[in-house]
């Protein structure tokens, strides 16, 4: 059945160009607007995010990922969330669907009740769909303007969220000689053996910069030394979903 909210060969246009079936597996996608929230966990408010939602299956990480693409502009993709494991979405109403972000409640507020109806089975049953491989650990992004790896550039857009750092042990770091990898900790072979994967060499994992870069990344979210509950874990505790506002009682694009 033809999209309601996607007729345009435009908008179509547009989305084939952010998500090229070369990189992406594309389930579904409709209209839809992104809320949060926050700061008032009580309350929902709209971000201005707004385009065409697409579920779809990276090709490159293997991973399931929600991204909005911009239709107003040639932005390409605006926003993004993998689905990490334990993923729980919600329809809370026909058209509001609730999920959890690692630091709020969030939910998308579809245009058309039946597009939502059709993109809420795609997400639950996306296992029966052909279960793709997952990463464990941190989860990675690639470039959005090419989906190649970036070469030469150390972003912190490589990096949407370390697993959880609450066990990690010590890793020396100095601001001028760097980082010392003796008696490193699994978790940081980890990171660096993922980092690798992305593209990042050796050579730049040694420059100070990129080194200063990732210690206070790893830090910024309760890293080496940190004492139990205090990190921040990319998978949201379970009452991130349980304690989500109210939906509205009609369409928010009524």
């Amino acid at each position: 059945m033809p999209s309601k909210t996607l007729p345009k060969a435009d908008d179509k246009a547009k989305i084939k160009k952010a998500l090229p079936s070369s990189q992406n597996k594309i389930h579904t996608a409709t209209v839809a607007r992104l809320y949060v929230a926050y700061p008032d966990p009580a309350v929902w408010n709209y971000t201005g995010i707004m385009g065409a939602l697409a579920f779809v299956g990276d090709k490159a990480t293997g991973s399931y990922f929600f991204r909005i693409v911009d239709l107003n502009g040639s932005d390409g993709i605006i926003w993004e969330q993998e689905l990490y494991e334990g993923f729980q979405y919600v329809d809370e109403r026909p058209f509001f669907h609730t999920f959890a972000l690692e630091n709020c409640s969030a939910a998308f507020s579809f245009a058309d009740e039946h597009e939502a109806k059709v993109f809420y089975k795609k997400v639950s049953k996306r296992e029966e769909s052909g279960k793709l491989k997952t990463k464990s650990g941190l989860f990675f992004t690639q470039s959005r303007s090419s989906g190649k790896k970036a070469k030469g550039k150390f972003d912190k857009s490589m990096i949407s969220g370390p697993s959880d750092f609450r066990h990690v042990g010590h890793i020396g770091f100095d601001p001028d000689t760097g980082f010392s990898t003796e008696n490193i900790d699994p978790e940081w072979t980890k990171l660096f053996d993922q980092l690798g994967q992305l593209g990042i060499s050796k050579e730049q994992l040694a420059d100070k910069e990129t080194q200063k870069f990732i210690f206070q990344y790893v830090q910024d979210r309760g890293g080496p030394g940190a004492a139990p509950g205090t990190s921040t874990a990319s998978k949201p505790a379970a009452s991130a979903v349980n304690n989500t506002p109210a939906p509205p009682g009609t369409c928010l694009y009524q």
